[in-house]
């Protein structure tokens, strides 16, 4: 985001930009920040982040739930793979890694496109045969991984 002047006829005295960064689990905040800061370098910028900086985390791949959810892939999606993804977006996955909890962002279902575009929008739902196909599976899981 950039902000500046508040009319498009004044030259700011102050400008600001913001950009939301996500890192990967094995980089190093303060290492990216000073890459930043260098790249950036100019007398009267610097380069502040907002907030709190929640170091990006990861969950291993492999595992009795990871084994699971693979089973129940392969039962009713034989023709798909299960493999671990980044997201561009924010999960609770984060806070809850710092607990122990091990956390993945499985969806049990498969969207339609009408069902990707509505995500995140006014319209956001997706179809009833998903939400019980998706119950399934997960009840699936949690009885193999409880056996």
């Amino acid at each position: 985001m950039l902000k500046g002047a508040p009319q498009t006829n004044i030259i700011p005295t102050v400008a600001e930009a913001r950009v939301d960064i996500r890192l990967l689990p094995d980089e190093d905040t303060e290492a990216f920040l000073a890459r930043i800061r260098k790249i950036v370098e100019e007398p009267g910028v610097t380069v502040t982040p907002l907030g709190k900086v929640v170091p990006a985390t990861a969950s291993p791949v492999d595992g009795d739930l990871v084994g699971a959810i693979d089973r129940a892939r392969a039962r009713h999606h034989p023709g798909a793979v299960l493999a671990p993804t980044i997201l561009t977006g924010w999960t609770e996955s984060a806070t809850m890694r710092a607990l122990g909890i091990k956390a993945y962002g499985f969806e049990p279902y498969v969207l339609d496109e009408a069902e990707q575009q509505r995500e995140h929008g006014n319209d956001e739902r997706i179809s009833e045969e998903n939400v019980r196909s998706g119950m399934q599976i997960m009840e699936e899981i949690v009885r193999d991984v409880c056996d």
